[in-house]
C-alpha cells in the first residue's frame, strides 16, 4: 500500500475542485497551491482551510512554512497543516520553532473496494440523490458541530463538489453522504443520521452504497477520516475499512 496515498487522494480531489471553482463574493478567498507534495487548500468559510498532505516527497524546509503561511496570510486566516503522523514526527522540531501547536487528530481510515453488498437494514432506503439542498439540510441538522453557520457552508459546498447519497425511512429524509473519485481512489466524507434514526445500521448502509458507487466508477480504494473511537470509525471498520494511520492537525499561533 502506498503510504500517503489518502493524503494524495483528498489532497488532489480538493486542490482540484478549489481551482476550478467559480468566483463570486462567497469564493473569492477560496483557492489551492501545491507545496511539498501536498496542497494548502483554502474553501472559503468552510471547514476545510488548511494543508493536506505536505512532507509528501521529504522532510519540510523553511520555503515550505513560509508558503503556506503566505497563502493563509493573504486569506486573512491562521495557518494550519494536517499531517501524516510520520511527517508530524519527523519535523517536529520545525514545526515547534514556527511556533505550531497540535489542535486535533484523526485516525485516516482506508479500504480496498470489492464486492459490496448494498442491502439496507429493513424499512430503509438508500439511493444516489440530486437534491442537493435538501441533503445539505439533513446532514448539517445531523452534524453535533456548534459552529452552525461553517456547518451549512460546508454543507452548501460538499453538496456541490461530490456525488450524493440519500438515506430514507417512511419517505422521511433521515440522512446522507458524500463521495468524489480522484484518480484510482474515493473519498467518503460529510455522512449524517439525524439523532432519531442512529444505532439503526443507517450510516453503514450509507457507507457500503457509497463504496459500491466508487466501485462502478473505477476507484480501487476508498478513504475516510473520522475522530479517533467514535461511532462513524466502527461503522466503517465493520464496513471493511482499517486505521492506517493518524493525521495531526497543527496551527500556527
Amino acid at each position: 500500500m502506498e503510504t500517503m496515498r489518502a493524503e494524495r487522494c483528498e489532497g488532489g480531489l480538493w486542490a482540484t475542485y478549489a481551482r476550478n471553482i467559480a468566483t463570486s463574493a462567497d469564493t473569492k478567498d477560496t483557492g489551492a497551491i501545491a507545496v511539498a507534495g501536498g496542497f494548502a487548500i483554502c474553501l472559503q468559510g468552510t471547514f476545510l482551510e488548511y494543508a493536506i498532505g505536505i512532507g509528501a516527497r521529504g522532510p519540510l524546509d523553511e520555503t515550505d512554512f513560509s508558503a503556506v503561511e503566505a497563502f493563509y496570510g493573504r486569506r486573512g486566516l491562521p495557518a494550519r497543516m494536517e499531517l501524516h503522523e510520520e511527517v508530524a514526527a519527523r519535523d517536529a522540531a520545525l514545526l515547534q520553532r514556527h511556533g505550531y501547536r497540535h489542535e486535533l487528530t484523526l485516525d485516516v481510515l482506508e479500504a480496498e473496494i470489492g464486492p459490496v453488498d448494498v442491502t439496507p437494514p429493513a424499512g430503509i432506503t438508500v439511493e444516489k440523490t440530486d437534491d442537493r439542498h435538501a441533503w445539505a439540510e439533513v446532514v448539517g441538522k445531523a452534524s453535533d458541530d456548534p459552529d452552525r453557520e461553517r456547518v451549512a457552508r460546508s454543507m452548501q459546498v460538499n453538496a456541490h463538489a461530490a456525488v450524493l447519497f440519500s438515506a430514507c425511512a417512511e419517505g422521511e429524509l433521515i440522512g446522507g453522504g458524500a463521495v468524489s473519485t480522484f484518480e484510482d481512489g474515493a473519498v467518503l466524507f460529510a455522512a449524517g443520521v439525524l439523532p432519531a434514526f442512529r444505532a439503526r445500521g443507517v450510516h453503514g448502509a450509507l457507507i457500503r452504497s457509497r463504496l459500491a458507487y466508487a466501485r462502478s466508477r473505477g476507484s480501487s480504494f476508498a478513504v475516510m477520516k473520522t475522530t479517533p473511537d467514535s461511532t462513524a470509525s466502527h461503522d466503517a471498520l465493520a464496513c471493511g475499512f482499517t486505521r492506517t494511520h493518524a493525521r495531526l492537525r497543527f496551527r500556527k499561533g
